[in-house]
């Protein structure tokens, strides 16, 4: 699993915790951010940080999760076929699930799998 734009860790590492049996790779474009993400998940064996742009970026997972990215820019990087994206009610693709989250009124989880329609 990749987790763009990983910020503070989230949600990758907190995905990373609870399925230990997962390897997470955590993909962020700034530098200063990902000496952040790697004092930050020392002692995560399942944890890798990358400092790369999504779009230059070429390995392959399952799986991307993503908060607070640009969409099509999630979906454009082609770096998975499944998808997962904490986003705003108001954004959710055409055909993608959505998962209502305990917190917050206007934020869900919007899941798209590879069997799903990739229209945005």
């Amino acid at each position: 699993m990749v987790a763009i734009g990983s910020g503070p860790g989230f949600p990758g590492i907190p995905a990373a915790i609870l399925r230990p049996d997962w390897k997470v790779t955590l993909l962020e474009s700034n530098s200063r951010k990902c000496v952040f993400l790697r004092e930050s998940s020392r002692g995560l064996p399942n944890v890798r940080v990358v400092n790369a742009r999504t779009e230059q970026y070429k390995e392959h997972f399952d799986w991307a999760i993503a908060r607070a990215v640009a969409i099509p820019e999630v979906i454009n990087s082609r770096l998975a076929p499944n998808f997962a994206l904490l986003i705003s009610k108001s954004y959710v693709p055409t055909g993608w699930e959505v998962v209502d989250l305990p917190w917050g009124s206007n934020r869900v989880l919007s899941v798209s799998r590879e069997t799903v329609s990739r229209e945005t």
